[in-house]
Parts: structure tokens; sequence; C-alpha cells
């Protein structure tokens, strides 16, 4: 996959000729000359230097920069650059797979390869695509068929064989997508989703109880005492304790009740406001609130 990218990368950039075994002859005996056609090979030289350094801003890792090094030492004399398509021929050495080893790593792969109930049968021409590309072998159609027929099992086994025999009465053979689409329609029947559509499942599920929760916190709680059944052990009132008594303790005053009790001496004189039971007047302050 790394070599299809930077392949066309280079190709974009004009480099792509510097990487090639045939470049060697364009390139003079020695960096810095003589040379036999100054201006072709030149312009060769510096071509090969630019590709040098996109294999440079390339490699990520110490392995890989330790091949540039490696070239650039072997013929420090007179390529102290080191030459690109001599790094190249070395990474296809070593990261193309072997014909026998790559088949049989290939088949282990499919070997993992699944279709749960949930998962688009489509996904898996994907899926043997990349593993294709994985191991530089291509998989005849009739192959990537059977994997499919295995890995459908007994939940697509009606439209396999229905399409089989569609296909066959046709005279043409049944290709592998065509096989994945008719599955694919029977998944989507049994309610299976993409993921598009599961992603705006998802949002739906999120803004619903986010508005219901919305709606729940804007209404104002009723206030209810704790305390509405006992009766002070101090002042002998109902609707609080001791502990928090107002004549015990008028410290615990709340401001809004004080302004409450001063409100109500100024309307119905010292007297009356003396028999206001402590219950009413935090009634009047919660009414407030």
């Amino acid at each position: 996959m790394w070599s299809m990218k930077f392949k066309a990368d280079m190709v974009m950039k004009g480099l792509s000729e510097a990487f090639l075994p045939e470049f060697e002859s364009k390139l003079p005996e020695k960096e810095a000359g003589p040379f036999d056609d100054e201006d072709e090979q030149k312009k060769a030289i510096k071509m090969n230097q630019k590709a040098m350094m996109q294999l440079t801003l390339a490699f990520s890792n110490v392995s890989l920069l330790n091949k540039i090094n490696c070239e650039q030492r072997r013929n420090k004399a007179n390529w102290p650059t080191g030459k690109a398509h001599k790094v190249m021929s070395v990474l296809f050495q070593e990261y193309e797979p072997e014909d026998m080893m790559a088949e049989m790593e290939m088949e282990l792969a499919l070997q993992k390869l699944k279709l749960g109930p949930k998962k688009d049968p489509n996904s898996l021409n994907d899926e043997m695509a990349s593993i294709e590309c994985r191991y530089s072998i291509e998989m005849t159609n009739g192959k990537k068929k059977a994997q499919v027929m295995r890995l459908g099992g007994v939940t697509y086994a009606s439209v396999i064989a229905t399409t089989q025999m569609i296909w066959r009465e046709k005279g043409k053979e049944l290709q592998v997508t065509n096989l994945l689409n008719e599955m694919h329609m029977q998944w989507r029947l049994a309610g299976g989703k993409s993921k598009d559509e599961k992603a705006l499942d998802d949002d739906e599920e999120l803004i619903v109880p986010s508005v219901a929760t919305a709606k729940k916190g804007g209404e104002k709680k009723k206030y209810e005492n704790p305390n509405k059944d006992k009766i002070c052990n101090h002042c002998k009132k109902k609707g609080h304790v001791e502990a928090s008594c107002w004549e015990k303790h008028p410290d615990k005053i709340p401001e809004k009740v004080k302004a409450a009790r001063n409100k109500a001496k100024a309307q119905k004189g010292a007297t009356a406001a003396s028999v206001i039971e402590e219950e009413i007047l935090l009634g009047v302050v919660e009414s407030q609130m």
C-alpha cells in the first residue's frame, strides 16, 4: 500500500524516473563529474538528489532511514548523496513478499474474515481487496465467491442459492460483486443499517433525551419541609427542630425572613407580627424564591 501511494506522489512531482533501475544509465560515474553530457547528467543528478530527499522525508523510523545511510556510505567517494533507485530496490526486496509464503499468509488472513448479523456483506469486497493488496496476489472471482459462500453460511444460504440459479439460467458467470449486492439487500430487509444511518440514529437518540432533560430541568420543584411534622423542644412550635430554631438561634434566620418580618410589622403593627407563625413566614419566603 505504501509503495502505491509513494509512486503516485513521485509521479505527481515528476521524480518517478529516478526510482527505476534504468535511471542508472543517465547518471555519470561520479556525482561530481566528469560528465559526458553535462546538461543531461547534471539534470539527472538533481533529480536523484530530490528523490533521495523525498525518501528521507517519507521514512518515519530509524530502520528505514538507515537504508539511506547505508546507501550513502556504500559509495561515499563517488556518490555521497546515494542513488534513489538502489534504496528503492532494497525496499522492494525486503517488503515484497515471497510467493509461497505470501499465499500461505493470505489464506490465514482470509480465514480471519467474519460476517456477523450486524455487518454489511458488501464490506467483504473491500476487505478482500485489502488482503490482495497486502500480499500482492490477485484472487480469482471463483476464489472470492468461495470465501463469500463460506462466510454467508446458513444466514445467507437461500439468497446465495437463488442468485446462483438465476445467473446459471442466464448463461453468465456470477460475479462476486453481484452476489454481495443480493446479500446486502437481504441484510437491509432484515434491519441492517449502514454506518451513516447508524450515526443519524445515534444523533437522534442523543437529541431526544437532551430535550426531555431540558424540559424537566425547566420545571420549578415545589419545596417540602422535611421537619413539617416535628415539634421544637425549645419553642414548642411545629415545623422545625431545636437545632434550627430561629428563636434560640437568631443568627440562623435568613435575610429574606427578616425582610418579611419587617414588612409585616410595617403593615399590621408590632402586635400582629408577633403572632405570625414561623412556618407561615417560611412559606412566604419559599414562594418568593
